[in-house]
C-alpha cells in the first residue's frame, strides 16, 4: 500500500511539473524615433518613476481574473522581468513618440531635478479577465518640482483577446497600454 501511494504521489508530481515555464515581455511596436532625440531640448524634462501597482499584479506570474472577485496568478506563465519596469519602459518610449511637449526619462543619478516635472502612474488593474478581455486601469499625476499636482487623470482600457492563451493576453495588455499612452499624451 505504501509503495502504491508513493507511486501515485510521484506520478502526480511529475505531471504537475511537466508543463514548461514560459516567459513573456510586453509587445512594443513603437521604437524610439531618432528625430525625437534631436528635438528633446525643446521639451520640458519629466521623470517617470517606476509604475506603482498592487503586489499581486506586479508578481512574476501573469494575472488573470477568474471571477468578479478572484484573481489567479500563473505559475508557469511569467513575466520575463519586473512588470512595473516593463510598463515604465513602454510608457517612456510611447510618450516620447506620441507628444512633443515633454521629454520623459527614468530618474537618472546626477540629473538636476530642480525644474524637472515628475509623472507618477498608479495601476490598479493589469490582467486578463474571465469575459475574454484584457483590462488596464489606474490613475496618473503630473507633479512640479515642489511636488504640487499640475495635472491628473484616470485611465481605463479594455481590449478583447483575439484568441485564447497567455500570448494573446500579453498582446492585448500591450495594446491596452498603447491606447492608454495615446490618451495620456493628449491629457498632458
Amino acid at each position: 500500500m505504501r509503495i502504491l501511494l508513493s507511486f501515485i504521489f510521484l506520478i502526480t508530481l511529475v505531471s504537475c511539473s511537466s508543463s514548461p515555464m514560459k516567459s513573456y515581455t510586453l509587445v512594443n511596436k513603437n521604437k524610439i524615433k531618432n528625430s525625437q532625440y534631436i528635438n528633446y531640448k525643446n521639451r520640458k524634462i519629466a521623470i517617470i518613476d517606476n509604475v506603482n501597482m498592487p503586489n499581486e499584479i506586479d508578481s512574476s506570474g501573469i494575472a488573470y481574473q477568474i471571477s468578479p472577485n478572484e484573481i489567479n496568478i500563473a505559475n508557469n506563465n511569467v513575466w520575463a522581468y519586473s512588470l512595473s519596469e516593463q510598463i515604465t519602459d513602454q510608457l517612456i518610449t510611447q510618450l516620447n513618440n506620441k507628444q512633443s511637449k515633454y521629454f520623459f526619462n527614468k530618474n537618472v543619478t546626477g540629473l538636476n531635478t530642480l525644474n524637472v516635472l515628475r509623472l507618477k502612474i498608479y495601476i490598479s488593474a493589469f490582467q486578463g479577465r474571465f469575459d475574454g478581455n484584457a483590462i488596464v486601469s489606474g490613475t496618473w499625476l503630473l507633479l512640479n518640482s515642489n511636488g504640487n499636482i499640475i495635472k491628473n487623470g484616470s485611465f481605463n482600457s479594455i481590449t478583447p483577446l483575439k484568441k485564447e492563451g497567455y500570448s494573446a493576453l500579453v498582446f492585448a495588455l500591450s495594446k491596452s497600454l498603447d491606447k492608454i499612452s495615446s490618451s495620456l499624451s493628449l491629457g498632458l
